[in-house]
């Protein structure tokens, strides 16, 4: 469901006065409560005798409440409306200068603006909550991303983790979820094309009426003008390889690293078959699926990642696509879920895991097994999903601060994320093309709110998970010196070359 995103600016400022009113009313009563004005004292609280130290008690809260009567929270305007009355009765029963008449109305006044603009007090205490979509709703959703979901992480929209904004002069979605006092969406708006601007103002005044500060993360190039237009401050955060399945080959140099990891898990006897529980579901195969992914998690040096990454999904597969792989025993040692995107053109691989005793290849298999059937299908394009911070070098921003800070994060901070290792996994494969991945963000600079944000919703355990994995990290695996890393790298290209030469 949706708030009326329509708020005038006239009528904002009308309630902004009214709360700013408020705002000098606590005041007031702090300094009285701090100071022990007796004159303000008596203004303020009249006959009441009421202990220094739950004055200003008092005071705080009012301010609290006033605060978040700006942020329009729902619980703070009830109670402002029950102080205002409180406050109106004491004035009343106190008259003893002209300024309490000045007060008296002034409370009087600011108690109707608030009860008359009530419905714009929307936000409810538990901002972080989603609300379970209708069987009719999903469906809804789903036709609009697999028909407009040009981001190739559009199809994460329908995972339980997300928030649905549905749009109210157009046909469009936006899935988003709330940290703190901000929103944070996952990838583009999804409708048409030509209604995109549409349902961006939409939802920006969704945002600014409820004084929510935006983020979309993973956003591609395809609206990046529109969202500048609007005031939206833009970052690059990374690109995303795609691959033309039509033409995807693995002959050539520039493959020969996964031709090699490909021929030795053929040579070790890996399998790789689909798994479609859309047509028949087998407990068995599901309950491997788990396994490895528990082992996964086992492995991991931080939490799963989440909302902008989706699940394995047995509850609801709909429309994702699973191929796992077997060792010659029979035992299943990895997998990975692809995801449509594009107008059902292309796939995205969203989850790929696989176990400890995996053989070398294994993933390399499953990825070029997928494209080969794509390819019978007539399917377009494959995507491996964003590799954050990539080529922060390149783009028309490159020089700006925040970009210069990302960068930062990415030659420095690796043991948070390991973010050149997953690049380099990624770049092997010889995509097509590198198509650039943006944060779009109001206000206009990144805030410490909104980098939190960032980092919160994507791991529930919080930056301190981040920090235990980057120690764990470096307590486990000391970092290689130089001449060691050098050493390393000439023995896997030897042996990558011994097997690229035994392969032709």
């Amino acid at each position: 469901m949706n708030e009326d995103y329509r708020l005038t600016p006239k009528r904002r400022i009308i309630e902004n006065i009214a709360i700013a009113g408020l705002i000098v009313l606590s005041a007031c009563a702090v300094i009285a409560a701090v100071f022990h004005f007796a004159g303000m004292e008596i203004f303020m609280y009249g006959p009441l005798e009421i202990n220094h130290t739950i004055q200003i008690l008092l005071a705080i809260v009012m301010i609290v409440i006033s605060w978040r009567v700006y942020l329009r929270h729902r619980w703070a305007w009830a109670a402002s409306l029950v102080i205002l009355i409180a406050g109106i009765v004491l004035d009343f029963m106190a008259i003893q200068h002209p300024l309490h008449i000045v007060l008296l109305v002034a409370e009087a006044v600011a108690f109707v603006v608030l009860l008359v603009c009530h419905q714009d007090f929307c936000r409810s205490a538990s901002r972080g909550s989603v609300r379970t979509l209708t069987a009719e709703e999903k469906d809804r959703v789903r036709k609009l991303v697999c028909k407009y979901g040009q981001n190739a992480g559009s199809y994460l929209t329908l995972e339980d983790d997300k928030s649905i904004y549905f749009g109210q002069t157009v046909e469009g979605v936006i899935p988003y979820g709330i940290v703190g006092d901000v929103i944070v969406v996952n990838g583009d708006p999804i409708c048409a094309p030509e209604d995109f601007e549409k349902l961006l103002t939409e939802f920006h005044g969704f945002c600014n009426k409820n004084i929510y500060s935006c983020v979309f993360l993973s956003i591609t190039d395809a609206f990046l003008p529109i969202y500048k237009e609007m005031g939206y401050g833009t970052v690059k955060c990374g690109e995303e390889p795609r691959f033309d399945v039509q033409g995807y080959s693995l002959k050539g140099g520039k493959a020969a690293k996964v031709r090699a990891e490909y021929n030795h898990a053929v040579k070790s006897g890996v399998t790789v078959a689909e798994y479609a529980p859309t047509k028949h579901q087998d407990p068995a195969v599901e309950a491997e699926f788990s396994r490895i992914t528990d082992e996964w998690l086992d492995g991991k040096k931080s939490g799963e990642l989440v909302f902008t990454l989706g699940n394995v999904g047995f509850d609801a597969p709909m429309d994702k696509r699973y191929f796992y792989a077997l060792d010659q025993e029979g035992k299943m040692v990895g997998f990975v879920v692809y995801v449509p995107f594009g107008g059902m053109t292309g796939y995205m691989a969203d989850v790929t895991r696989r176990s400890k005793d995996a053989p070398r290849g294994v993933m390399e298999l499953i990825h070029v097994t997928a494209i080969e059937k794509f390819k019978e299908e007539g399917i377009a394009w494959m995507s491996m999903g964003l590799a954050p911070l990539a080529h922060m070098d390149e783009g028309e921003d490159k020089d700006s601060l925040t970009n210069k800070l990302l960068a930062y994060v990415y030659e420095h901070l690796n043991g948070f994320y390991g973010f050149k290792d997953l690049f380099r996994a990624k770049e092997k494969y010889n995509p097509t093309m590198w198509v650039p991945g943006y944060f779009a963000f109001d206000p206009k600079v990144i805030t410490p709110d909104i980098a939190y944000a960032v980092v919160a919703i994507q791991n529930p355990r919080g930056a301190i998970d981040y920090l235990k994995g980057f120690f764990h990290n470096h307590r486990k695996m000391p970092e290689l010196n130089q001449e060691q890393k050098k050493e390393l790298q000439r023995k896997h290209e030897a042996l990558a070359q011994q097997q690229n030469n035994q392969a032709e």
